[in-house]
């Protein structure tokens, strides 16, 4: 990286940045999975 040396506290609010995407994407894909799945099992349960 070219970048010259960032100050601590510019990684760590990127690091947290990243943290919250991933954690919000896992939480998403979770929720997600569960509703498809109880979706499929509602189908076929009619």
């Amino acid at each position: 990286m070219s970048q010259s040396k960032g100050t601590k506290l510019e990684e760590t609010h990127d690091n947290d940045l990243l943290d919250m995407m991933k954690g919000t994407m896992i939480f998403t894909g979770l929720f997600m999975g569960i509703a498809l799945v109880g979706g499929i099992l509602a189908y076929f349960y009619q």
